[in-house]
């Protein structure tokens, strides 16, 4: 463990959650019973704060349309019904015009707000692992790409590619320099019905990332909490924790003091480790 901690504390993980994820989902609580897990909360579903849905509802371009199917309306308020009928027309076919934009403006806004969060999680936490899924792990890709993380990363399912697109913002594959990087892994199912594999493919070959693919699943991956089998992102996370611990001078944690494990921890972590070359590093 990092210098300054107690011997018998477990190593932090911070957890960035997908988009309906809350505390009881099975992959946070199943984390939480093996390590000490942090997990901001994004406020990103539904009517939460930073939701996608309420900055879509806030967008220039939905009040723009509004504005101008009232005037509209207004301007043919001499035909009753009729002026109604062609104001609410022309609110119909601005939305199909701009439609793009305004979940463009929703998924971009919320992205930055989560980002926000997401940064100031990693600061205070000062985690060993990032572990992250779906929208959280496109923002592990950015806090990647942004250089303020370079530590061991588990991304499930990330929707880096998938956001980005919807928000009209550049896809950038390449996070940085693999020199000085801790691994990183993806897992991603192979019947995943709304962030295609290609996806994750695209981002593990840009930057040399692990890839593991799984069959059976669907996107939420709630197979990989099971308590009935040692979960797979599981026995990933200890596989990357265990590289770093043990291969220090071709890996890097966050910027400070290196994490070294306990006496306690290593031989559980470095058992893990080989069974996981032995049964999943196979893609």
């Amino acid at each position: 463990m990092a210098p300054g901690r107690p011997a018998n504390e477990r190593p932090i993980i911070l957890y960035l959650h997908g988009f309906e994820e809350h505390d009881g989902s099975p992959k946070p609580a199943s984390l939480r019973d093996h390590y000490d897990l942090r997990m901001p909360h994004l406020s990103v579903y539904l009517t939460h704060r930073h939701s996608p849905i309420r900055y879509m509802a806030t967008s220039p371009w939905l009040l723009g349309i509004l504005c101008v199917s009232i005037i509209f309306s207004a301007a043919l308020r001499r035909l009753g019904a009729y002026g109604v009928l062609g104001g609410l027309g022309a609110l119909g076919v601005g939305l199909i015009i701009k439609k793009d934009k305004i979940i463009a403006h929703g998924i971009k806004t919320s992205l930055d707000n989560s980002m926000q969060t997401a940064r100031l999680a990693l600061e205070r936490s000062k985690p060993d692992a990032v572990v992250a899924f779906s929208w959280g792990a496109c923002l592990a890709v950015m806090l990647m790409q942004k250089g303020l993380w370079r530590g061991p990363t588990l991304l499930l399912a990330p929707a880096y590619e998938l956001l980005c697109k919807k928000a009209q913002v550049p896809v950038v594959m390449k996070v940085g320099q693999a020199e000085g990087r801790a691994s990183v892994m993806v897992v991603h199912s192979t019947t995943d019905q709304i962030v295609p594999l290609e996806h994750s493919e695209r981002l593990a070959q840009a930057n040399d990332f692990k890839l593991k693919k799984v069959k059976g699943e669907k996107h939420a991956l709630y197979g990989l909490a099971s308590n009935a089998v040692i979960p797979v992102y599981y026995i990933a996370m200890n596989f990357l924790l265990c590289m770093h611990y043990f291969f220090p001078l071709t890996t890097a944690v966050r910027v400070g003091s290196p994490v070294r494990p306990t006496s306690s921890t290593v031989g559980n972590h470095l058992f893990v480790a080989q069974w996981y070359r032995r049964q999943v590093v196979q893609v």
